[in-house]
């Protein structure tokens, strides 16, 4: 899963991250600051979307849900496949949230929430009940913690020099080698107390 993400970054890198340059493939849910703003307030909290040269990642009408595309694998099963739907969640506070950020998909897949942090540690929550769903890693990718609630998993990050600032939050769904097409529609997404889907007006304050 993690080297899928990291090529999943570097395609974002690749083309400088713009939604101008990556077409449909990434997607900015709108301006890094909310027309309503007022000076010395601190940019929203949204999304864009990034995904594989056979899939795609995008709103629902009313913004209400996102549609994940998962193409075939195009690799050939001799690798990781490059197909993935992704969603990028910009402008979150540089704390890791108090509140389990949580999420909820309709389909076949298995898309996860990775919470990065500075360090190179990292979370990753999978769909499913809040008190088994998160597994966390250090900066060499071993387990710290497996199949346990938010608060552990945060607690043993924490513990270790791979903790520190959060400096990447996405939800992403993979392929796996040789697998078929696949749809999954997510269908609610909060992180630190603030609903991204379906899309909500809130601000919430001290981003990065």
């Amino acid at each position: 899963m993690r080297k899928l993400t990291a090529l999943a970054i570097a395609i974002i890198a690749a083309v400088g991250g713009s939604s101008a340059t990556m077409g449909p493939a990434l997607a900015s849910v709108g301006p890094a600051t909310h027309a309503g703003a007022h000076a010395g307030h601190s940019p929203r909290m949204n999304i864009s979307f990034a995904s594989g040269p056979g899939s795609s990642a995008h709103w629902l009408p009313k913004q209400q849900a996102v549609l994940f595309r998962v193409g075939a694998d195009t690799g050939g099963g001799s690798g990781p496949s490059p197909e993935f739907a992704e969603l990028v969640v910009h402008h979150f506070p540089a704390a890791a949230p108090a509140q389990e950020p949580t999420f909820t998909v309709t389909g076949p897949g298995s898309p996860y929430l990775e919470i990065g942090f500075s360090g190179g540690g990292y979370l990753q929550r999978a769909a499913g009940p809040s008190g088994t769903a998160w597994t966390a890693y250090d900066s060499a990718n071993n387990v710290l913690a497996a199949a346990t609630d938010y608060a552990t998993a945060l607690a043993a990050e924490q513990a270790t020099s791979s903790g520190g600032t959060v400096d990447k939050v996405i939800l992403i769904d993979t392929q796996v080698a040789q697998g078929a097409a696949f749809t999954d529609t997510i269908t609610s997404l909060e992180y630190d107390g603030v609903s991204l889907v379906p899309r909500s007006h809130h601000h919430a304050s001290a981003h990065v």
